[in-house]
Protein backbone atom coordinates (compact mmCIF):
# COMPACT_ATOMS: atom_id res chain seq x y z
CA UNK A 1 0.00 0.00 0.00
CA UNK A 2 3.19 2.37 0.34
CA UNK A 3 4.05 3.92 -2.28
CA UNK A 4 7.61 2.99 -3.40
CA UNK A 5 10.71 5.32 -3.30
CA UNK A 6 13.89 5.55 -4.15
CA UNK A 7 17.15 5.25 -2.35
CA UNK A 8 17.34 8.51 -1.61
CA UNK A 9 14.84 8.74 1.25
CA UNK A 10 15.11 12.10 2.36
CA UNK A 11 15.33 13.65 -0.52
CA UNK A 12 11.68 12.47 -1.51
CA UNK A 13 10.51 13.05 1.72
CA UNK A 14 11.98 16.93 2.00
CA UNK A 15 8.82 18.58 0.35
CA UNK A 16 6.42 16.11 1.98
CA UNK A 17 4.63 14.96 -1.13
CA UNK A 18 5.55 11.46 -0.51
CA UNK A 19 4.25 11.49 3.18
CA UNK A 20 0.71 12.93 1.37
CA UNK A 21 0.71 10.47 -1.35
CA UNK A 22 0.94 7.58 1.45
CA UNK A 23 -1.92 9.30 3.90
CA UNK A 24 -3.69 9.82 1.07
CA UNK A 25 -3.36 6.16 -0.08
CA UNK A 26 -5.19 5.61 3.41
CA UNK A 27 -7.93 8.07 2.86
CA UNK A 28 -6.64 9.79 5.29
CA UNK A 29 -5.56 12.92 3.30
CA UNK A 30 -7.75 13.95 0.52
CA UNK A 31 -5.96 17.25 -0.16
CA UNK A 32 -3.39 15.57 -2.29
CA UNK A 33 -3.99 17.72 -5.54
CA UNK A 34 -3.31 20.73 -3.37
CA UNK A 35 0.19 19.50 -2.76
CA UNK A 36 3.17 19.89 -4.90
CA UNK A 37 5.90 17.77 -5.72
CA UNK A 38 8.33 20.50 -5.92
CA UNK A 39 11.73 21.44 -3.66
CA UNK A 40 11.36 25.35 -3.28
CA UNK A 41 11.18 26.42 0.47
CA UNK A 42 7.69 27.77 -0.01
CA UNK A 43 6.57 24.56 -1.51
CA UNK A 44 7.85 22.43 1.49
CA UNK A 45 6.82 24.79 4.11
CA UNK A 46 3.40 24.53 2.14
CA UNK A 47 2.81 20.99 1.71
CA UNK A 48 3.86 20.61 5.22
CA UNK A 49 1.59 22.90 6.72
CA UNK A 50 -1.21 21.36 5.03
CA UNK A 51 0.40 17.88 6.02
CA UNK A 52 0.76 18.98 9.73
CA UNK A 53 -3.15 18.45 11.00
CA UNK A 54 -3.32 14.78 9.22
CA UNK A 55 0.17 13.80 11.29
CA UNK A 56 -1.24 15.05 14.33
CA UNK A 57 -4.80 13.14 14.22
CA UNK A 58 -2.36 10.06 13.47
CA UNK A 59 -0.48 10.94 16.46
CA UNK A 60 3.07 10.91 14.96
CA UNK A 61 5.28 13.23 16.25
CA UNK A 62 5.86 15.87 14.68
CA UNK A 63 7.04 20.01 15.49
CA UNK A 64 9.16 22.74 14.02
CA UNK A 65 12.39 20.98 14.49
CA UNK A 66 11.39 17.52 13.08
CA UNK A 67 9.88 19.15 10.17
CA UNK A 68 12.88 21.12 9.81
CA UNK A 69 14.74 17.90 9.58
CA UNK A 70 12.56 16.85 7.35
CA UNK A 71 12.78 19.69 4.80
CA UNK A 72 16.82 19.90 5.05
CA UNK A 73 17.01 15.99 4.18
CA UNK A 74 19.05 15.16 7.47
CA UNK A 75 19.76 11.50 7.53
CA UNK A 76 16.82 9.77 9.77
CA UNK A 77 14.53 11.83 9.65
CA UNK A 78 12.32 10.44 6.83
CA UNK A 79 13.02 6.98 8.24
CA UNK A 80 11.83 8.07 11.43
CA UNK A 81 7.91 9.28 10.06
CA UNK A 82 7.60 6.67 7.74
CA UNK A 83 8.15 4.21 10.60
CA UNK A 84 5.56 5.93 12.69
CA UNK A 85 3.16 6.07 9.55
CA UNK A 86 3.85 2.01 9.37
CA UNK A 87 2.91 1.40 12.78
CA UNK A 88 -0.39 3.46 12.94
CA UNK A 89 -1.41 2.63 9.71
CA UNK A 90 -0.72 -1.53 9.59
CA UNK A 91 -3.70 -1.78 11.94
CA UNK A 92 -6.24 -0.17 9.49
CA UNK A 93 -4.41 -2.21 6.37
CA UNK A 94 -5.16 -5.72 8.20
CA UNK A 95 -8.95 -4.44 8.62
CA UNK A 96 -9.36 -4.44 4.87
CA UNK A 97 -12.91 -5.54 5.47
CA UNK A 98 -14.06 -2.02 7.07
CA UNK A 99 -15.24 0.68 5.19
CA UNK A 100 -12.44 2.97 4.22
CA UNK A 101 -14.01 6.13 5.20
CA UNK A 102 -14.90 4.87 9.03
CA UNK A 103 -11.70 3.79 9.15
CA UNK A 104 -10.23 7.28 8.49
CA UNK A 105 -12.74 9.30 10.48
CA UNK A 106 -11.38 7.48 13.10
CA UNK A 107 -7.88 7.52 12.59
CA UNK A 108 -8.60 11.04 11.91
CA UNK A 109 -10.46 11.76 15.69
CA UNK A 110 -8.13 12.03 18.14
CA UNK A 111 -8.04 9.62 21.11
CA UNK A 112 -7.77 12.12 23.18
CA UNK A 113 -7.29 15.73 23.26
CA UNK A 114 -4.20 16.91 25.10
CA UNK A 115 -4.03 20.47 24.19
CA UNK A 116 -6.17 23.00 24.65
CA UNK A 117 -6.94 25.15 21.36
CA UNK A 118 -4.75 28.08 22.59
CA UNK A 119 -1.49 25.83 23.12
CA UNK A 120 -2.07 24.42 19.69
CA UNK A 121 -2.44 27.74 18.12
CA UNK A 122 1.05 28.45 20.10
CA UNK A 123 3.09 25.58 18.77
CA UNK A 124 1.85 26.43 14.85
CA UNK A 125 2.70 30.00 15.30
CA UNK A 126 6.06 28.59 15.96
CA UNK A 127 6.04 25.80 13.29
CA UNK A 128 5.54 28.76 10.97
CA UNK A 129 7.86 31.18 12.22
CA UNK A 130 10.51 28.59 12.38
CA UNK A 131 9.82 27.75 8.56
CA UNK A 132 9.81 31.41 7.54
CA UNK A 133 13.27 31.86 9.30
CA UNK A 134 14.94 28.68 8.16
CA UNK A 135 13.57 29.57 4.50
CA UNK A 136 14.83 33.41 4.57
CA UNK A 137 17.42 33.64 7.01
CA UNK A 138 19.94 31.26 7.87
CA UNK A 139 21.04 33.50 11.36
CA UNK A 140 17.71 34.10 11.94
CA UNK A 141 17.01 30.54 12.36
CA UNK A 142 20.07 29.24 14.32
CA UNK A 143 18.96 32.73 16.46
CA UNK A 144 15.66 31.11 16.72
CA UNK A 145 16.69 27.32 17.04
CA UNK A 146 18.58 28.03 20.15
CA UNK A 147 15.27 30.21 21.47
CA UNK A 148 13.10 27.16 20.86
CA UNK A 149 14.30 25.75 24.02
CA UNK A 150 12.73 29.17 26.01
CA UNK A 151 9.72 29.26 23.81
CA UNK A 152 9.34 25.46 24.67
CA UNK A 153 9.29 26.24 28.21
CA UNK A 154 6.99 29.77 27.51
CA UNK A 155 4.49 27.41 26.22
CA UNK A 156 4.92 24.45 28.74
CA UNK A 157 4.15 27.42 31.16
CA UNK A 158 1.43 28.74 29.68
CA UNK A 159 -0.02 25.55 29.81
CA UNK A 160 0.56 24.73 33.40
CA UNK A 161 -0.44 28.55 34.22
CA UNK A 162 -3.85 27.60 32.85
CA UNK A 163 -3.90 24.34 34.56
CA UNK A 164 -3.23 26.02 37.58
CA UNK A 165 -6.15 28.94 36.36
CA UNK A 166 -8.58 26.44 35.78
CA UNK A 167 -7.55 24.55 39.09
CA UNK A 168 -8.41 28.09 40.96
CA UNK A 169 -11.51 28.00 39.15
CA UNK A 170 -12.75 24.55 39.82
CA UNK A 171 -11.53 25.59 43.72
CA UNK A 172 -13.63 28.67 43.38
CA UNK A 173 -16.89 26.79 41.98
CA UNK A 174 -16.68 24.17 44.49
CA UNK A 175 -15.71 26.92 47.33
CA UNK A 176 -18.91 29.05 46.39
CA UNK A 177 -21.10 25.80 45.96
CA UNK A 178 -20.14 25.10 49.59
CA UNK A 179 -20.99 28.43 51.41
CA UNK A 180 -24.09 28.20 48.83
CA UNK A 181 -24.93 25.08 50.58
CA UNK A 182 -24.16 26.05 53.69
CA UNK A 183 -26.45 29.55 53.07
CA UNK A 184 -29.46 28.02 52.53
CA UNK A 185 -28.78 25.19 55.27
CA UNK A 186 -28.31 28.69 57.31
CA UNK A 187 -31.34 30.07 55.93
CA UNK A 188 -33.43 26.84 56.32
CA UNK A 189 -32.48 26.70 60.09
CA UNK A 190 -33.24 30.41 60.80
CA UNK A 191 -36.67 29.78 58.93
CA UNK A 192 -37.22 26.84 61.34
CA UNK A 193 -36.13 28.55 64.10
CA UNK A 194 -38.17 31.75 63.29
CA UNK A 195 -41.20 29.21 62.90
CA UNK A 196 -40.59 27.17 66.18
CA UNK A 197 -40.41 31.12 68.38
CA UNK A 198 -43.57 32.21 66.61
CA UNK A 199 -44.87 28.76 67.73
CA UNK A 200 -43.67 29.03 71.13
CA UNK A 201 -44.90 32.76 71.03
CA UNK A 202 -48.63 31.64 70.48
CA UNK A 203 -48.24 29.04 73.18
CA UNK A 204 -46.74 31.18 75.78
CA UNK A 205 -49.52 34.16 74.78
CA UNK A 206 -52.07 31.79 75.08
CA UNK A 207 -51.11 30.84 78.30
CA UNK A 208 -50.61 34.59 79.99
CA UNK A 209 -54.20 35.06 78.61
CA UNK A 210 -55.28 31.61 80.56
CA UNK A 211 -53.53 33.11 83.73
CA UNK A 212 -54.66 36.39 82.81
CA UNK A 213 -58.29 35.39 83.30
CA UNK A 214 -57.57 32.88 86.25
CA UNK A 215 -56.00 35.70 88.38
CA UNK A 216 -58.91 37.88 87.44
CA UNK A 217 -61.12 35.46 87.88
CA UNK A 218 -59.10 34.61 91.83
CA UNK A 219 -59.39 38.95 92.35
CA UNK A 220 -63.29 38.78 92.01
CA UNK A 221 -63.54 35.49 93.77
CA UNK A 222 -61.82 37.35 96.62
CA UNK A 223 -63.40 40.93 96.36
CA UNK A 224 -66.54 39.39 96.42
CA UNK A 225 -65.43 37.37 99.01
CA UNK A 226 -64.38 40.67 100.83
CA UNK A 227 -67.78 42.36 100.07
CA UNK A 228 -69.67 39.67 101.54
CA UNK A 229 -67.67 39.41 105.04
CA UNK A 230 -67.43 43.23 105.02
CA UNK A 231 -71.53 43.03 104.33
CA UNK A 232 -71.49 40.07 107.35
CA UNK A 233 -69.83 42.03 109.69
CA UNK A 234 -72.21 45.27 108.79
CA UNK A 235 -74.56 43.00 109.60
CA UNK A 236 -73.39 41.63 112.56
CA UNK A 237 -72.41 44.84 114.18
CA UNK A 238 -76.19 46.35 113.28
CA UNK A 239 -77.40 43.03 115.13
CA UNK A 240 -75.10 43.28 118.18
CA UNK A 241 -75.99 47.22 117.88
CA UNK A 242 -79.54 46.43 118.05
CA UNK A 243 -78.79 44.05 120.62
CA UNK A 244 -77.27 46.28 122.69
CA UNK A 245 -79.66 48.93 121.80
CA UNK A 246 -82.39 46.16 123.23
CA UNK A 247 -80.56 45.38 126.26
CA UNK A 248 -80.04 49.06 127.05
CA UNK A 249 -83.75 50.03 126.86
CA UNK A 250 -84.57 46.95 129.29
CA UNK A 251 -82.07 47.86 131.36
CA UNK A 252 -83.48 51.27 130.64
CA UNK A 253 -86.93 50.48 131.69
CA UNK A 254 -86.05 47.93 134.40
CA UNK A 255 -84.02 51.12 136.11
CA UNK A 256 -87.12 52.97 135.70
CA UNK A 257 -89.08 50.46 137.67
CA UNK A 258 -86.92 50.51 140.16
CA UNK A 259 -86.73 54.00 140.36
CA UNK A 260 -90.56 54.12 140.55
CA UNK A 261 -92.38 55.45 143.76
CA UNK A 262 -93.89 52.23 146.08
CA UNK A 263 -97.41 54.00 145.96
CA UNK A 264 -97.30 53.36 142.24
CA UNK A 265 -96.95 49.43 143.05
CA UNK A 266 -100.68 48.91 142.92
CA UNK A 267 -101.30 50.59 139.61
CA UNK A 268 -102.08 48.40 136.96
CA UNK A 269 -101.00 49.22 133.49
CA UNK A 270 -104.02 50.98 132.53
CA UNK A 271 -103.23 53.72 134.95
CA UNK A 272 -100.22 54.99 133.16
CA UNK A 273 -101.82 55.02 129.67
CA UNK A 274 -104.38 57.17 130.87
CA UNK A 275 -102.40 59.93 132.52
CA UNK A 276 -100.01 60.20 129.03
CA UNK A 277 -101.82 63.41 128.38
CA UNK A 278 -101.49 64.88 131.54
CA UNK A 279 -98.33 67.02 132.03
CA UNK A 280 -95.67 65.23 134.02
CA UNK A 281 -96.02 68.04 136.45
CA UNK A 282 -98.91 66.64 138.20
CA UNK A 283 -96.26 63.74 139.51
CA UNK A 284 -94.19 66.32 141.81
Amino acid sequence: GIPQVSSDLEKECANGFVIGKILNRYGLFPELDKLQNKSTPEIKLSNFQRLLPALRALNIRINSQIANELMTEERGAALNILLQLKSNLLPSKRAQDVNQHSVASKLLKPIRVTHTPKHKNLEDQTFDLMRQLKTSNPKEYRLQHLLHPYEQEAVNQQRAADQDDESRLTAKAQLVSELRTTHLGKLKDNREYLTGWEQQGHQNHAKNQTDKLERERRDLRLELAMREKARRKATSDNLFAADEAFSGIDSFEESLRRLQDPSDAGLDDATPSATAALSPRRFF
